[in-house]
């Protein structure tokens, strides 16, 4: 009885660990990853028992225990942190579930599910999944080529890779026509759970990466994450990007003092996660960092580090809009009197504004730098547009100081009758 029930599990629990590793193989995304390594261990336990309990052959058993045995350790090692471990331990889960499932097909004879099962589950994917994890990049996500950014005024098309690494997976934007030009980056940090869905900032990334940078949106969340661990997360992912554009997409990437030249931008978490990375030294190379509604997620749920702690040289702005959540306020007065001592002509901070013209609005919410119901997408253009690549260029080339500091950086835009829309305001404004 109990080799009956051993032997219908197996069955399964060898499926369920193959599909475990190929769909960790084809996603390579933080969101499912704690899923993937819970289920591998999980289900290679179970094989290890069956193995060391079935009455089989010698070899069989010895052979197998250790294999399972080591895939458990591999799941254990994901779970814990140490996700390389379990991305090469995935090559093993791939590699016994499929003899274990070719083993139990022979032994079936010509049973019809078996043998669609290991034809369709197994062999045609196997392939596949191998090359995904063994190289580490999955397919592009998004479509490789160029991107065209016609509508952010005629600055011409950019290219856009999708890549994975153990980490999970992230987006490069990069101007086609500038391949060869030593290229600065700017690392882009989405908002709390977007979960790196470009669409939400890609005009954004189009603009700058247009300009003549490369824009890194690197997903460095999960669900499953601490989120004390965004910081180091976020930071690896920017190394892991600015290490693909180099190495696989043969960028020249530029440096200064043998440190890539890096400014830091990002959107409620990703604002606040981008200033950690500052105040914490995470990234060697960081010359300026843009907070655009700056949130710790609601209930402290993120860390605030002490920006007195930032390196004096950087440049820093900060924003939010006139009608973000108390919450968005809270942490954005936090973080600027935290650089009470940073000089005055290091660092901004200005506050947005709803207004409506006849048919026209626009609405500085939480998600003003995207499409939020506004009409018109001054906002957006004058704001996060105009501010990081005027800090950006400030930055790196040492032009353009008004548009992010000082009475040009206030100016957004106009009505289509040519009346001039709310100057944002210096500070932090409440209504």
């Amino acid at each position: 009885m109990k080799e009956a029930v051993l032997n219908k599990i197996r069955v399964p629990a060898a499926f369920i660990l193959l599909y475990s590793a190929l769909l960790n193989a084809v996603f390579a995304d933080n969101r499912y990853f704690i899923i993937f390594a819970l289920s591998s261990a999980a289900f290679s336990a179970l094989l290890l028992v069956c193995s060391l309990i079935l009455d089989t052959e010698r070899v069989y058993k010895i052979l197998f225990s250790v294999f399972y045995a080591v895939a458990f350790l591999s799941a254990l090692s994901g779970i814990f942190g140490n996700i390389a471990g379990y991305r090469t331990g995935a090559l093993l889960f791939i590699v016994i579930s499929v003899s274990e499932l070719v083993r139990m097909q022979k032994r079936a004879g010509k049973k019809v599910f078996l043998h669609i099962a290991a034809v369709v589950f197994a062999y045609i994917p196997l392939a596949a999944a191998l090359c995904f994890i063994g190289c580490d990049i999955k397919p592009e996500l998004c479509g490789n080529g160029t991107v065209c950014v016609a509508d952010n005024g005629g600055y011409g098309t950019v290219n856009k890779k999708t890549y994975a690494t153990a980490r999970g997976y992230s987006v490069i934007y990069y101007p086609a026509a500038d391949e060869e030009k030593e290229l600065p980056v700017i690392a882009y940090l989405h908002g709390f759970y977007i979960y790196n869905n470009s669409d939400e900032y890609e005009d954004t990334y189009c603009y700058l990466a247009s300009c003549g940078y490369i824009v890194i949106a690197p997903n460095y969340e999960s669900m499953f994450m601490d989120p004390a661990n965004y910081t180091d997360c976020a930071a690896k992912q920017i190394k892991d990007g600015v290490e693909f554009a180099e190495k696989t997409l043969k960028l020249n990437v530029a440096k200064r003092d043998g440190e890539y030249l890096t400014g830091l931008a990002g959107h409620s978490v990703g604002a606040l996660t981008a200033l950690n990375i500052c105040a914490e030294d995470k990234l060697p190379g960081v010359v300026f960092a843009v907070a655009l509604d700056a949130s710790d997620g609601g209930t402290d749920i993120i860390p605030k580090s002490d920006l007195g702690a930032v390196d004096k040289e950087l440049n820093i702005l900060m924003a939010i809009g006139a009608e973000d959540t108390e919450n968005c306020y809270r942490t954005s007065e936090y973080l600027w009197e935290s650089l009470s001592e940073h000089a005055e002509d290091k660092k901004a901070f200005y506050t947005l504004y709803s207004g409506e013209n006849g048919k026209e609005r626009v609405v500085a919410d939480h998600k003003w730098m995207k499409n939020n119901g506004s009409t018109t997408d001054n906002l957006r253009k004058y704001g996060a547009y105009k501010w990081c690549r005027a800090i950006a260029d400030w930055s790196f080339y040492g032009v353009d100081y008004e548009r992010w500091h000082g009475e040009e950086a206030l100016y957004m835009g106009k009505w289509s009758d040519g009346t001039e829309l709310e100057h944002a305001s210096a500070g932090i404004v409440r209504k």
